[in-house]
């Protein structure tokens, strides 16, 4: 007899704050990705706050093909900014109450804290479970670098109260995952406590795929180190040039340094300024900029080596992801590095130049082994799968099902602590972590059509359709004509009558989870009122589809009258940034919209179809 699925709920505010385009972003995907495959054992839910609107709808895409839309659930923080800014304000602690009330709503098996640590800079309020949970709590711990370096992160008495409350935090959770053995034993060091269980990371699947199909080759001329990831303090990338000053000449003329990561102009132009001073040639010097993993998969195989020279990592992917690609991983003597890279003849201490140089002329000059790096390659991936990941935290999250959960250990509105004044404020705070229950509708808006009527080709096709969808005297149920023309907000019709109906408050419509909408009229004159309506049914999970009749304003624009091409071009900026598809009138008309979003590099996927 097999056990039931074990309902798993995650907190993915790390993938609406900066933190999605760093190490923990994609940690936790590859982490759900990985688990989405665990479907006899897990079932995801996930959880974004609706107060980061569009990072909500970009973290929706991310998990389009992870969870299920059904499972990814909004809720609404009133948190003013980042923590350690504001400090732990009243809001942000009714915050922290109204997304435990959420998750004990939603009544997971488990609730695992993806990133405790969010929410610094930001209004996110991250999960921390606590003595209101009614579920069994779980979370994930990455590193204590701020702990390691009190003086470059904690200079402030706020920051400090930050950092202090958010680690403290790992002492309510009923298990602390940790990434590297290294991590814990930094947990177990800073907070004292033996709830962590290692789970490790992994190379991603895609990842591997590209190392072994990818024959995609860079435009970087002669051997090259290249350094992968961003550009904090302790990364300590200056560490690179000073190293190259006191390698021989032959080589430090011939050898570039290559920075793949989001490089802003002021990091650049520092590492420029450090790179001149030591010498070095101009050239020497390439910034590729954030790059695709095809891409990076090809920086990785052509480079000579990968320099990691970070003061701490609490895992260090670059350096597995490099020795996956069969290049050597010159890295720091620190953090988690050395479980990484295993061979200590790669290893340097972080504070000594010299120390590094030695390192990058022993990979320069004795060239690696090539038979040696492919079987540590093997073993690397072997070792660090998402699989073997995703199956100590399914053993984990199993031993916790086996207890009972705790109760609550004081109620709701002692803990929100509300005045008179703030009554209404806080009741809907607490209404809208309610989970809202899915009740599909279809809303096919008419508006320009409805308001004025010029009897057009496209007026005539959505008049048509729409007295086919919506008989007269028919129910109608679950489907609704819509309409807008102003800042009051969305209307329906039950039935077609050709014209708009009177607006009452009986006939607005609200976004609700479940909504697909069909934007069928090509209302260029309103499309800057949809927005107002259509981002937080997207939020909530619903489908926008819009309608392209043709695309001659945007091909022959001189076929046109003068005024259209500029009309047509806001209504489809609008519609590509709203919509979740497109239906064209044609399949020619289709084949045009998908070649205009392959030209522009269109950045998500989009679903196109035609009538």
């Amino acid at each position: 007899m097999t056990s039931e699925p074990l309902k798993l709920w995650i907190d993915g505010q790390c993938l609406q704050t900066h933190s999605r385009m760093r190490g923990i972003g994609r940690y936790v995907l590859d982490l759900l990705r990985s688990l989405s495959t665990h479907e006899n054992d897990i079932e995801l839910q996930v959880s974004l706050n609706a107060a980061m609107a569009d990072s909500a709808m970009a973290a929706r895409s991310l998990l389009a093909d992870i969870v299920p839309a059904e499972r990814i659930h909004v809720w609404h923080g009133k948190a003013e900014g980042g923590e350690a800014d504001f400090g732990f304000t009243p809001w942000r602690k009714r915050s922290e109450i109204a997304l435990v009330h959420h998750v004990n709503q939603l009544n997971p098996d488990v609730a695992l804290s993806a990133s405790p640590f969010e929410g610094a800079l930001d209004p996110a309020v991250p999960y921390l479970g606590g003595p209101l949970a009614t579920v069994r709590t779980a979370a994930i711990f990455y590193d204590a670098i701020p702990f390691r370096f009190p003086d470059k992160y904690m200079r402030d008495p706020r920051r400090q109260e930050y950092f202090n409350r958010r680690l403290s935090s790992y002492r309510d959770f009923d298990l602390a995952f940790t990434i590297s053995d290294f991590s814990s034993g930094e947990l177990r060091h800073f907070v004292n406590t033996t709830n962590d269980l290692y789970i490790g990371t992994g190379i991603s699947n895609r990842f591997v795929e590209l190392i072994d199909d990818s024959t995609e080759r860079n435009d970087i001329a002669g051997e090259y180190l290249l350094y992968v990831g961003g550009f904090d303090w302790r990364k300590n990338i200056a560490i690179v040039p000073a190293a190259l000053c006191m390698i021989s000449k032959p080589l430090r003329e011939k050898l570039k340094f290559v920075i793949a990561g989001d490089v802003g102009p002021v990091e650049e132009g520092e590492l420029r300024n450090v790179w001149a001073s030591c010498g070095l040639p101009a050239d020497g010097i390439v910034f590729a900029g954030a790059v695709d993993d095809r891409t990076l998969v090809g920086l990785y195989k052509e480079a000579l080596a990968l320099v990691q020279p970070s003061f701490m990592e609490g895992f260090g992917l670059t350096a597995l992801e490099a020795i996956a690609c069969g290049t050597p991983a010159i890295a720091a003597r620190a953090g988690a590095l050395p479980e990484i890279v295993g061979d200590d003849a790669l290893l340097f201490d972080p504070a000594s130049p010299s120390d590094l140089a030695e390192k990058i002329e022993a990979v320069a000059v004795g060239k690696p082994n090539t038979r040696k790096l492919k079987e540590l390659a093997r073993d690397r991936i072997d070792a660090f799968s998402w699989s073997r990941v995703s199956e100590r935290v399914v053993e984990g999250l199993r031993g916790l099902e086996r207890r009972p959960a705790p109760p609550p250990r004081f109620g709701l509105v002692e803990a929100l602590a509300v005045r008179k004044d703030e009554e209404r404020d806080v009741a809907t705070l607490m209404a809208l972590a309610e989970p809202e229950l899915i009740r599909p509708r279809l809303l096919v808006d008419a508006s320009s059509t409805l308001i004025d009527d010029g009897k057009s080709g496209i007026q005539r096709v959505v008049r048509r359709i729409c007295e086919n969808m919506f008989p007269r005297r028919a129910k109608n149920e679950g489907k609704y004509i819509s309409f807008c023309d102003d800042e009051s907000g969305w209307y329906f019709a039950r039935e077609w009558t050709g014209r708009a109906p009177p607006k009452q408050p009986s006939t607005r419509l609200l976004p609700q989870a479940g909504d697909t909408i069909l934007m069928l009229d090509s209302s260029w004159i309103y499309h800057t009122l949809h927005p107002a309506f259509l981002r937080p049914a997207l939020i909530k999970g619903g489908e926008v589809i819009s309608c392209l009749y043709d695309t001659v304003p945007l091909r022959s624009a001189a076929f046109c009258h003068e005024g259209m091409p500029p009309a047509f071009s806001a209504w489809f900026q609008t519609a590509l940034a709203y919509s979740t598809g497109f239906v064209c009138i044609s399949r020619a008309v289709a084949d045009e919209l998908l070649d205009l979003l392959a030209g522009i590099r269109f950045p998500r996927p989009m679903k196109v179809g035609y009538w």
